[in-house]
């Protein structure tokens, strides 16, 4: 549903559905961590490679425009950074 509705999203939604995508897959990782090895290692490792299009996303869309924005690059770049 996301990629075919992608263009009716506001920039804003974009960006917070890519950063939804990274920490769930992520979560889902850590989660299934014990009991399910090669799963929560392949999510791992899917999170792990969508961080960079999280910085590349954040600047390619111009997100700072305005404070609510800033607030959520901050917000992201910190959990990015302790995922």
């Amino acid at each position: 549903m996301a990629a075919s509705q992608w263009q009716n999203f506001p920039i804003m939604g974009q960006y917070l559905l890519l950063l939804a995508y990274t920490l769930g897959f992520w979560g889902i990782g850590f989660w299934t961590g014990k009991d399910l090895k090669l799963t929560s290692q392949t999510l791992t490792a899917i999170a792990t490679l969508l961080i960079p299009i999280n910085f590349w996303a954040i600047s390619h869309l111009g997100l700072g425009g305005n404070l609510l924005e800033w607030g959520v690059i901050v917000l992201a770049v910190a959990t990015l950074a302790a995922a």
